[in-house]
């Protein structure tokens, strides 16, 4: 069925479409077609996303393994891919390659700035004292209201794995949030996000994450919430969207879902 509605969407779409572009759906046609052989990593579906045991005797060697960044890319549902690329088109038509090629230098450059100023804040320093370039002052006056809700800080920009699952990945941040410890994700945007379903695959990689610090924390202190914070550019107030216990299970469950077909997909080549 999958397969199906994404051969639906190639007929009326690749016509429009570039050779880049074609290329990249058709190599998402190739990712979907394994759909069907992911329950053939049998319990790996079913992995848990806390731990209630006490040890973990696997072997901490995160050596050579996907990041889940790379994971959620080599994954990403069709028509994500499609939407992604008709955008990049629309302003490369509008901007120019060179133009286009500049803009997402200076929204790149303005977004890491505010993540160290982030940093910066949740290491200790005084917030007030923190002096962002001029580029990054909305996405920074944006974001400050929620930094007052954030304590507890367990890890900030840290590198987590998961020693069952075999991936990897770096956290923004593990703190406590309105009370309870979280993963936090900050992500920049120049729209209003005020709903999960339209975060596309943020949901998915706070779970991710969670997943992984979960294996290196105590039984009693494991993280059960998420929190994916959009920062926006034009410097209105940020939006947390708070991933309760039910649904990070459930990001946690369509994560592994993407998993097993990343995993399906470099089994077959």
């Amino acid at each position: 069925m999958w397969l199906q509605r994404t051969s639906l969407v190639l007929k009326h779409c690749q016509p429009a479409l570039n050779g880049r572009i074609s290329w990249a759906v058709c190599s998402c046609k190739r990712l979907l077609s394994t759909e069907d052989d992911v329950s053939a990593l049998g319990d790996k579906l079913n992995f848990p996303l806390t731990r209630e045991d006490g040890s973990d005797n696997v072997s901490h060697n995160d050596e050579k393994l996907p990041s889940v960044t790379r994971i959620l890319q080599a994954t990403q549902p069709v028509e994500s891919a499609l939407a992604l690329l008709a955008w990049k088109r629309k302003m490369i038509a509008k901007l120019g390659e060179k133009g286009f090629a500049e803009m997402q230098k200076k929204t790149l450059e303005a977004g890491s700035a505010c993540h160290s100023a982030i940093e910066q804040y949740l290491n200790g320093d005084v917030i007030d004292d923190i002096i962002v370039p001029e580029s990054s002052e909305k996405l920074w006056s944006s974001v400050k209201p929620i930094l007052k809700d954030v304590d507890k800080i367990e890890m900030v920009e840290g590198k987590c794995f998961h020693p069952h699952l075999k991936y990897y990945g770096f956290v923004d941040c593990v703190a406590t949030y309105c009370g309870n410890l979280c993963v936090i994700d900050w992500k920049t945007s120049k729209r209003t996000v005020t709903k999960l379903n339209y975060c596309y695959d943020d949901p998915l990689q706070v779970a991710a994450y969670a997943g992984a610090v979960n294996c290196n924390l105590s039984p009693d202190k494991q993280v059960k919430q998420g929190v994916v914070v959009k920062i926006y550019h034009q410097g209105n107030p940020a939006t947390a969207l708070v991933m309760n216990e039910f649904t990070l299970e459930y990001y946690w469950r369509q994560w592994l879902r993407r998993l097993a077909a990343y995993n399906s997909l470099q089994d077959s080549t």
